[in-house]
């Protein structure tokens, strides 16, 4: 009968072992015997680990960096969000309230201007122009149950005229514009006191018409109503002369007005409701 090939493989393990054991009696005798040998092997296993010991205290350190630096920017990232989010609110919160300060400061206006004159009225707010786009006009808030009546004259918080309420209804009033070419104001120049009927001629401009060819124009006079034609106040603001040229084969001169009124930055108008009281 064979023997198991496992056998020799077991008694060397064994014989290995037995040797083992006896190096570590004999070496705890002799430890026992020689304390200094104990020193030597520290400082010997000592000196083996220590790099070992460094490379895991290095990569250690480095990785707990790492995460504290991830976690440092997850935070920064997160109060940056945050900040971000508070500023778009304040920056909401700032443009309204200097937008409740421009409109205060127009209404102001609107205050001082009847002040100082003894015309009356209601500032509409405008919310639409001419849907069609056919006439110069714009849509405001007030109407007739505000006092506002057709024929109504507007002006601007500086006083100067915007133009006349040409329709109206309980809520709201169209007002047509000084440009447009069915306006027709009667107006006179305020230093020379030659007077003409003022239409309109497109946007931020209008003609001076029945200016005889002796009248002295020039450029830059200003332009006021006259009150004659029983809309608007008398000595209201208009624009000033930008254009004026003479025609000897016509009876007229051509002169070219530029209202004071921009008509493109037109928020709110002053209805003027007591005209007849003051002509």
């Amino acid at each position: 009968m064979k023997r198991s090939q496992t056998e020799p493989s077991i008694r060397v393990i064994f014989a290995h072992a037995a040797a083992l054991f006896l190096v570590c009696l004999f070496l705890t005798s002799y430890s026992s015997k020689n304390p200094k040998v104990i020193g030597i092997g520290s400082r010997i296993v000592q000196e083996l680990i220590s790099p070992v010991q460094e490379v895991i205290t290095v990569t250690s350190s480095r990785i707990g960096g790492f995460f504290d630096e991830y976690r440092a920017l997850r935070d920064a990232k997160e109060r940056n969000d945050q900040l971000l989010s508070r500023l778009a609110v304040l920056e909401m919160e700032n443009a309204r309230l200097r937008e409740f300060e421009n409109e205060n400061s127009r209404l102001s206006k609107f205050l001082s201007f009847k002040q100082s004159s003894k015309l009356q009225g209601i500032v509409g707010r405008i919310i639409g122009n001419d849907a069609a786009n056919w006439v110069h006009s714009v849509v405001v808030n007030v109407g007739t149950n505000d006092g506002v009546a057709i024929g109504n004259p507007a002006v601007d918080s500086a006083g100067s005229v915007v133009g006349r309420v040409v329709a109206a209804s309980s809520g709201s009033a169209q007002v047509l514009l000084l440009t447009d070419r069915a306006s027709s104001v009667d107006v006179m120049l305020q230093e020379r006191r030659t007077s003409g009927i003022l239409s309109g001629r497109q946007l931020n401009e209008c003609e001076l018409n029945f200016v005889e060819l002796e009248k002295e124009i020039q450029i830059g006079d200003r332009v006021i109503t006259s009150g004659l034609d029983g809309i608007y106040p008398k000595s209201l603001p208009v624009g000033v002369v930008s254009f004026a040229e003479k025609d000897s084969r016509g009876l007229f001169q051509k002169v070219l007005i530029t209202p004071h009124v921009d008509f493109r930055k037109l928020e709110e108008v002053l209805i003027i409701t007591n005209v007849e009281k003051v002509q």
